[in-house]
């Protein structure tokens, strides 16, 4: 009886840090610089919204860079087809 509370124990405890590492919060790519291709290079992309919007389809919208200090490391990040947002004049 004893082997079998020691195997549920140590079986609670192994779940327990599980969780607790599965759980754990993440930098999604969302949060950082978005950029956007245009032929062979990248451009920043502003502000999700306000700047650009990413239109239902299967390609790749926009891309981040999960290292800063490699020059060419530009990771596929949204999904969809870019396009700016028009910027609606106020009559001014």
């Amino acid at each position: 009886m004893s082997k079998i509370k020691l195997f549920l124990i140590a079986t609670a405890i192994v779940i327990g840090i599980g969780g607790a590492i599965a759980s754990r919060p993440t930098a999604l790519c969302e949060n950082q610089t978005q950029y956007f291709q245009w032929g062979t290079s990248y451009f920043p992309a502003g502000q999700y919204g306000t700047d650009y919007v990413c239109l239902s389809s299967a390609g790749v919208c926009t891309f981040y860079r999960p290292n800063p200090m490699d020059p060419k490391g530009y990771v596929p990040c949204r999904t969809g087809t870019f396009e700016w947002v028009e910027l609606k004049r106020t009559g001014r």
